[in-house]
């Protein structure tokens, strides 16, 4: 408490002094050793006074008030400081209590806090050891003795507790001078040690006697003994600090949380039987590893808990005090049994010896073990330790902050289920794990907590996956449950390659780790959930047509709003080998957009298709309203797709090497996305010879056939039978028959299917148009000559030509019906082209000719809806073969000619056989008739 006043010091003096000859006769003499005999003090002040080397001590002893305290001691010994020992204190630890105190400075935090320097005071009765009372008259002072084996330990006069909060107006509760019991150490006064080794006496050593500081005697009094000091006595601190200084703690000091190692230091009246570091080699590397985290909390707790004891003795068990078989039983914070036992020199903590014991402390005492008192069972990893152990602590962070710990700590529905983590490490995550969401996830706007959720729960796969059991481009389910696939479970596609395994693109780092019901597998990168199905397309060039038709036609919105689809992307060299129909349907003419918005939609399945549930051809709906067939090719891994009922090949979904992003199983947010080498084609979709001559932009083609009458072959329609305004009549021919002229009578062009040998507005540079219109007869057999009726469409070679090219292959066309030479031929120019499908090139084509003029390169072509029939687009006007003079006028002159030497011919021999006989013809008589 605090003193109101202060004595003088000679006022002070005379009080002592007087108090002593009153109650101490006869006085006993004092040897004071300084080389010299003196007449002896009566006291341990006089002592301390008259000693030149303790002058510093002597102010702070009237400066704190406790030389009234020393004078009232029946019997003890005071290790006094000398006045090096206090200098080396204050300039060690300036503007501290003891230079404010000693010099009356008021530096610092600490000058004039209080008038009798409590926290200085408490220091200094650490110094002060009472020892037992005595009658002076009977008997003479029991000195303080030094054991050369174990150390003694002594109480102190320091009661270790908070410092005075004021001055109080209740008197005190006893002498003001003399401390009182109480504080945090239950009660008792913090204690000292003493040992002799090699003739040196020693304080402040350690249970086995080991540093200390020195001892000299300074001199014997009626009241007791002054020893000095060439060093301080440190105070001890508290727990928390004592157990962070103690090396042999590092492991539990360095990974305790500060609140733990502030709980050591706050609570009072404390036993500590701590695992040194050697104890936690029991644990398994990874166990250590979860401690080491930092966020072991709760953990480190539980092991604090069960190595704090409590109801043990009084509160504060100091273990030298137990005689050989005495023992102490109680209870740690955790609530186990615990049980201290003195066995000899050994003591036992539940039959595990002490490494170090009764390490003071100013609220308690330590003790340590070299093992742990907890169960290691008590301490087993769960997945979610394991992963903060292997260092995936930010990882573990993203789970919590998208609630989804129950998967990593086998809690609420995720109870007794088996699990696959796809994990990431500390070291890696910041590389990866600061890219904002896509902006294409309709989730981000004001809400990333979600996105955040999803992206964590795409890292956790359903069931245990052993790499054993993983395929190629197998899919596997996560626990993201997408609303864009009615709230299914989103896939993963993993990839096994040259002993590799990835999930998605990112790549497994080393083994998998097996965690309770959690597989554990390490990954280069974090997963980004899928993005939506035309963010996908859109993201690969090779698949640049098809999306950019779908944003044309607006089917983009449709897309995105459609829930569960399957997309079926056709690559741009399908769309190249479609030739004139993509011509056509990527034309921007208002028909054109009309066809290309069924094409697109054609390609969109209204239903989810992984190519694992592809079994035997089975037809899906279309967002377009149509069927798409889809199924396995004989017993490979080929896919076919096809419109049902089309003459279309069936095309193959597309696998590239390396590229298994999209090739098949491109997972997207509202489905997956495939790729596929054809362009399909819906049944609503009506491809005429007239749409792909505008898709070709061959405008005086569709100009001059309109002219001729031959529209309802560019529409697709069939001939106008009655139509008496047809501009030629021409008998039907036999177009299976040989080129002879037939006798039949005029009739319509037959209702077959056609293909258009279509010249480019180029290949009519030079012709005069005006002339070629003004003449009906010309402009006719131009058309016909253009115009080959497919009676037998070839076999359907999806992207092939309408009509089967081969080398010397020939035709006839509409001219053939009248002409025998309107007939066209084909072979090939250059190499022969590696597919029926591909569309011709310069190095490898097809050229067409007549008996007219010269050959003709086809440059594409596109095969027309319905049973057959197409156009060849050529660069070169077919013209039809003019007969010559002598082809017209030749054979019947000829003709006529023979005829007439046959005819002189024959008379010539009759009148030579007759005159060769050598009659004459005359007139013969009449029988009965006379001259």
């Amino acid at each position: 408490m605090r003193l109101s006043f202060a004595l003088p010091l000679s006022l002070l003096s005379l009080v002592c002094a007087t108090t002593v000859l009153a109650d101490q006769a006869p006085l006993l003499d004092a040897t004071f050793y300084n080389g010299s005999i003196q007449k002896a003090p009566v006291t341990l002040i006089d002592i301390i006074s008259q000693s030149p080397n303790h002058q510093l001590l002597m102010r702070l002893l009237q400066r704190t008030k406790l030389i009234p305290t020393m004078n009232m001691l029946n019997n003890s010994v005071f290790f006094a400081p000398d006045d090096e020992a206090i200098q080396k204190q204050v300039e060690g630890t300036p503007y501290s209590l003891w230079d404010e105190t000693l010099w009356g400075a008021d530096q610092g935090s600490g000058g004039g806090r209080d008038n009798i320097q409590y926290e200085l005071r408490q220091h200094l009765l650490y110094h002060l050891l009472p020892l037992p009372n005595f009658n002076a008259s009977a008997e003479p002072r029991p000195p303080l003795t030094f054991p050369s084996a174990n150390p003694e330990s002594h109480s102190t006069l320091y009661y270790p507790g908070k410092p005075i909060q004021g001055p109080s107006p209740a008197p005190p509760p006893g002498s003001p001078w003399m401390p009182l019991p109480g504080g945090t150490l239950a009660k008792m006064p913090q204690k000292l040690r003493v040992v002799e080794t090699d003739g040196v006496k020693l304080t402040a050593v350690d249970w086995k006697g080991e540093g200390g500081i020195p001892l000299t005697l300074v001199g014997e009094g009626s009241n007791g003994e002054v020893w000095s000091l060439n060093k301080v006595i440190p105070v001890p601190p508290n727990l928390g600090v004592v157990a962070s200084s103690r090396p042999s703690l590092d492991f539990l000091t360095s990974n305790l949380p500060d609140a733990l190692i502030q709980s050591l230091s706050d609570t009072a009246n404390s036993t500590l039987l701590l695992p040194s570091s050697s104890a936690f080699s029991a644990l398994t590397e990874l166990e250590r590893g979860w401690l080491q985290s930092g966020v072991a909390d709760d953990d480190w707790a539980l092991i604090l808990d069960a190595h704090r004891a409590q109801n043990l003795g009084n509160g504060v068990v100091w273990v030298d005090g137990l005689k050989d078989g005495d023992f102490i039983s109680g209870k740690t914070a955790e609530g186990s049994d615990i049980t201290i036992t003195r066995e000899g020199d050994e003591v036992k903590v539940n039959g595990v010896p002490l490494e170090d014991r009764d390490i003071y402390a100013s609220n308690g005492v330590l003790h340590t073990l070299p093992t742990l008192l907890l169960p290691t069972e008590r301490l087993a990893l769960t997945p979610e330790k394991t992963l903060v152990a292997l260092n995936a602590t930010a990882f573990v962070r993203m789970l919590h902050s998208a609630n989804l710990t129950h998967y990593i700590n086998g809690s609420g529905a995720s109870k007794g289920q088996n699990y696959t983590i796809l994990a990431m490490r500390d070291d890696d995550i910041a590389r990866h794990d600061t890219d904002p969401p896509e902006d294409d996830d309709p989730d981000t706007p004001g809400n990333r907590n979600r996105t955040l959720a999803k992206r964590a729960a795409y890292h956790v796969l359903s069931g245990k996956l052993h790499s054993e059991d993983l395929k190629d481009g197998m899919l596997v389910k996560t626990e993201l449950r997408e609303e864009g696939l009615g709230y299914n479970k989103q896939m993963l596609k993993v990839g096994v390659a040259n002993g590799g395994l990835t999930w998605g693109d990112a790549r497994t780092l080393g083994e998998p780790l097996d965690a309770s019901n959690v597989l554990i597998y390490f990954i280069s990168h974090l997963l980004d959930p899928p993005p939506s199905s035309l963010l996908l397309a859109t993201s690969r060039p090779h698949l640049s047509t098809f999306t950019t038709s779908l944003y044309s036609t607006k089917s983009d919105a449709v897309l995105a709003r459609t829930a569960s689809t399957t997309l079926l992307a056709p690559l741009n060299a399908a769309w190249e080998h479609a030739g004139l129909v993509g011509d056509w349907l990527l034309s921007g003419t208002k028909a054109a957009r009309d066809d290309l918005v069924k094409v697109v939609r054609g390609h969109i399945l209204a239903d989810i298709l992984y190519t694992a549930d592809i079994k035997s051809e089975k037809p899906h709906q279309t967002l377009e309203g149509g069927l798409v067939g889809v199924g396995r090719i004989g017993t490979g891994n080929n896919i076919g797709v096809r419109v049902p009922d089309s003459n279309g090949e069936e095309g193959r979904m597309e696998l590239r090497e390396g590229e298994q992003d999209i090739g098949r199983d491109g997972l997207s947010r509202t489905g997956v996305v495939h790729e596929i080498n054809t362009l399909l084609m819906p049944r609503s979709v009506d491809l005429t010879l007239g749409k792909m001559a505008k898709g070709a932009r061959a405008e005086v083609m569709i100009r001059l056939m309109t002219k001729a009458g031959f529209s309802w072959v560019l529409d697709g329609e069939a001939p106008p039978l009655d139509n008496a305004s047809m501009p030629f009549p021409f008998p039907l021919p036999p177009w299976d028959a040989d080129d002879d002229d037939e006798e039949n009578g005029p009739v319509v062009p037959p209702d077959v299917p056609y293909t258009l040998l279509l010249p480019t507005d180029s290949a009519f540079s030079s012709y005069n148009l005006t002339q070629l219109q003004s003449s009906r007869r010309a402009l006719t057999r131009l058309v016909q000559q253009h115009l080959i009726p497919t009676i037998t469409p070839p076999p359907p070679v999806l992207g092939g030509p309408p009509i089967v090219l081969t080398d010397d292959a020939q035709y006839r066309t509409l001219l053939s019906s009248a002409f025998k030479y309107g007939s066209v031929s084909f072979e090939a120019s250059g190499k022969a082209p590696s597919s029926r499908r591909q569309q011709p090139t310069d190095e490898s084509g097809w050229l067409v000719r007549t008996r007219a003029n010269k050959p003709a390169r086809v440059l594409r072509w596109g095969h027309a809806s319905g049973a057959g029939g197409g156009v060849l687009l050529i660069d070169r006007v077919l013209d039809p073969y003019e007969l010559t003079w002598w082809e017209r006028m030749g054979p019947p002159v000829v003709f006529g000619a023979v005829a007439g030497v046959a005819i002189l011919l024959f008379w010539g021999t009759v009148t030579y056989w007759w005159r060769r006989s050598g009659k004459s013809t005359g007139y013969e008589v009449l029988e009965g008739e006379e001259d």
